[in-house]
């Protein structure tokens, strides 16, 4: 299959990875960036292995520990499982 501009209806990306990526940039020197696609980096809620779990963000700083989510929304509409 070949791609011609003069067939092309659009351009769709993932706006919402190009957003963490981008945070990345900003926060990698104290923040570890677990990789949600690739299933790198996940972590644990519970000792015995189960809930596992991939936060946009960890800090490298344990005291105190922060996990941060990255929205590529706006506000009103973040609710329900964007909080988890």
């Amino acid at each position: 299959m070949q791609f011609s501009i003069q067939n092309s209806q659009g351009i769709l990306f993932d706006g919402a990875w190009l957003w963490e990526e981008y945070i990345n940039i900003l926060l990698n020197s104290h923040f570890y960036h677990p990789k949600n696609k690739s299933k790198f980096g996940a972590q644990q809620l519970f000792s015995d292995g189960k809930g596992l779990i991939y936060p946009d963000f960890i800090s490298k700083s344990t005291d105190p520990r922060l996990i941060v989510d990255a929205k590529y929304k706006p506000i009103e509409n973040i609710r329900g499982r964007d909080y988890l």
